[in-house]
């Protein structure tokens, strides 16, 4: 079985080590009515993968560099 579903976009800024989780559910919780059934979800993490895009952000000396010119004219 395949999913494929697109998120809102949304702006994190993630440290190195950070940890990212992904919670899933069985239900909408703001638009759908819910029941006390016990629900199991099983995930096969070997065939199970996960793509999240990112951007790393541009340090000020990264940004410093961009700006001077690599060979100054004399």
């Amino acid at each position: 079985m395949e999913f494929q579903f697109e998120l809102q976009p949304t702006i994190y800024k993630l440290k190195e080590g950070d940890t990212v989780r992904l919670v899933l559910y069985t239900t909408d919780f703001e638009i759908t009515v819910r029941d006390n059934t016990d629900y199991h979800l099983t995930v096969d993490l070997a065939q199970s993968n996960l793509e999240i895009p990112f951007q790393r952000e541009v340090t000020v000396d990264e940004q410093s560099r961009a700006k001077t010119p690599a060979h100054p004219s004399p």
